[in-house]
């Protein structure tokens, strides 16, 4: 099934640090980034008329049931906690070790195009008058970790031929829900107000590294109570940062 975002909804793709064509398959990934976010944002706006809450700007595991519909309504083929097998050196140790772990979502495109390795993060920016406008450290701890492990998968050997399910491209994705916050009393201005997705996407622009790529698909929220709460909630993102 299918949800349909509601009437007046608006969705922003911010895609500056993104360039589709180096990334095999880079182009059908952003299409399929786009409808991944505009039916989770459907979906999401559904909960919310019912529920009165954003279930997807919640934590993480919140957000799991979300994003594992979301991918089912794009593709039949997904897989949830998918367990993989990599080499990396801890701390105190002389070589590489064989180490298991497991990835939030494994899916390959519909007629199998590409897949994708997906390690969802929640974090969140606070956007208020007396707000430093900046990740705070749990959340760049989240960043952190997400771009670790997404770039592990090469040692775990995900593009090689005999364990792929495609013949196209891996993508390796840090997928974050963002939502953009701040306290009715600390109200930015409008003008500051409305640069809030830009400057999220720079932030996240400077954690990228080489070969990496960044899209960000920004729901305004303020036609749908998003000023109306104790702590309010003018957009909701979904950001990816993309590798192979």
């Amino acid at each position: 099934m299918l949800y349909e975002l509601p009437k007046g909804a608006e969705i922003e793709l911010l895609d500056s640090h993104y360039k589709s064509d180096s990334f095999q398959g880079g182009r059908l990934f952003k299409s399929f980034f786009v409808e991944f976010c505009e039916q989770a944002f459907a979906v999401n706006l559904k909960a919310q008329k019912g529920l009165g809450l954003f279930p997807i700007a919640f934590e993480e595991k919140n957000a799991y049931a979300s994003i594992g519909y979301t991918l089912h309504s794009l593709t039949p083929y997904v897989f949830s906690e998918n367990p993989i097998k990599y080499r990396t050196k801890a701390k105190g140790e002389g070589e590489k070790q064989d180490r298991n772990g497991l990835i939030d979502f494994w899916c390959a495109e519909k007629d199998f195009k590409f897949e994708a390795y997906i390690e969802s993060k929640k974090l969140w920016l606070n956007i208020g008058k007396s707000a430093y406008w900046k990740f705070d450290s749990a959340c760049e701890a989240r960043i952190d970790d997400a771009i670790s492990q997404i770039k592990r998968l090469k040692s775990a050997g995900v593009d090689k031929e005999g364990v792929k399910y495609t013949k196209g491209a891996v993508f390796k994705v840090a997928l974050f829900q963002i939502p953009i916050v701040y306290h009715p009393r600390f109200k930015p201005e409008e003008v500051d107000l409305e640069s809030a997705p830009k400057h999220l996407e720079n932030l996240l622009a400077d954690k990228l590294k080489n070969n990496m790529g960044l899209l960000l698909s920004v729901l305004d929220m303020r036609p749908f109570g998003g000023l109306e709460e104790v702590e309010c909630n003018p957009f909701n993102v979904l950001a990816a940062v993309v590798m192979q």
